[in-house]
């Protein structure tokens, strides 16, 4: 005869404590699992704020780098050249295209207590107005890519290069047989076609145009032809309100390189004596007031970067500071170096 046994269950301080632990472990992994999800969206934001300062540093780097650079007429004698440019008696008006000074800098100043509290030294060109934060830097050369000349017609002004070149309308640009070189503004509209024409006509006033046909020569068809940049970078807001490098490639439109860019701070390693050696480093302003550019060396670059939404807030790290990363460079100008 089988005998019932008698089922028993938990007692209701088994069941609290059950339920207790089960509740613990519960939010424990659920806290656990939202901290490592908020780290690793840190970890990502800060890798996409290292990312963006280590860009702005490559791409400017590459610029500085190139300072100078016009081929192997590089160390050209004014007196074996011709710029045949429309220039302006005033010089603040050849800024964008005064291929003859290689790099220029401005320091920025913050002063709080005044009317004005950012200004620059020295005083910013009139191109660059736009700039809201942060030292600004202009670098001058020609590109690397040097295009044949197949023909010179000094009487028609037309040059004819190599086709399917990216030569542009209003372009600048370099002509050399590297013992004489010539600077003229392209002024026919087709991109990329072999012929180029460098009339006088008047250009919109953003450029400089021609002031004479005459390039100082008749270039052979061993003769090398290079576009001209003169690309000035700087710091402003977005539309979002997002601190952004921008850059600007003499008159054409102020292009957006990256943001989150919050500060670029500049010093420039100068030969004093001529020695080829670096004897100290300066701000923009006491280059500028010792007219020092074309003793410039080395720049030293300093990029700043934040974290920032895309609608402009800025985004913390766990600890609640602002997520920043600073990366820093001695940039050699290569092509004054012994």
């Amino acid at each position: 005869m089988i005998k019932n046994k008698k089922i028993g269950g938990y007692s209701l301080l088994e069941l609290l404590i059950a339920m207790s632990l089960g509740i613990f472990i519960i939010g424990t992994t659920l806290h656990f699992f939202e901290t490592t999800r908020k780290t690793q969206r840190v970890q990502s934001e800060l890798s996409d704020v290292r990312e963006n300062a280590k860009f702005a540093l490559d791409m400017i780097k590459e610029d500085i780098q190139m300072a100078g650079y016009y081929g192997c007429a590089t160390r050209w004698d004014e007196s074996s050249s011709v710029n045949a440019l429309n220039l302006d008696a005033d010089a603040k008006n050849n800024f964008k295209w005064d291929f003859s000074q290689a790099l220029h800098g401005n320091e920025f100043n913050y002063d709080e207590s005044s009317a004005t509290p950012r200004s620059w030294l020295p005083v910013l060109d009139t191109s660059l107005n736009s700039a809201t934060w942060g030292d600004v830097i202009t670098i001058r050369h020609a590109d690397r890519r040097e295009l044949n000349i197949v023909s010179h017609d000094d009487s028609s002004a037309v040059i004819k290069i190599t086709a399917n070149n990216g030569i542009r309308q209003y372009d600048y640009v370099l002509a050399t047989d590297c013992d004489f070189s010539s600077i003229f503004q392209k002024t026919n509209s087709t991109t990329g076609s072999q012929t180029i024409q460098h009339g006088t006509n008047p250009l919109p006033s953003e450029y400089a145009g021609n002031r004479t046909l005459d390039l100082g020569k008749q270039y052979p068809n061993t003769a090398k032809l290079m576009k001209l940049y003169s690309i000035s970078y700087f710091i402003k807001d977005s539309n979002e309100g997002v601190p952004t490098l921008f850059r600007i490639n003499s008159a054409r439109n102020i292009e957006q390189v990256i943001s989150g860019i919050t500060d670029m701070q500049i010093q420039y390693g100068v030969d004093e004596d001529g020695d080829q050696s670096i004897d100290n480093y300066y701000t923009a302003d006491a280059v500028e007031n010792n007219n020092w550019w074309d003793n410039v060396l080395v720049v030293g670059l300093t990029i700043k970067a934040a974290g920032y939404t895309s609608d402009g807030r800025n985004i913390s790290s766990l600890n609640g500071t602002p997520m920043e990363y600073e990366i820093s460079a001695a940039i050699n100008i290569r092509n004054r170096l012994p």
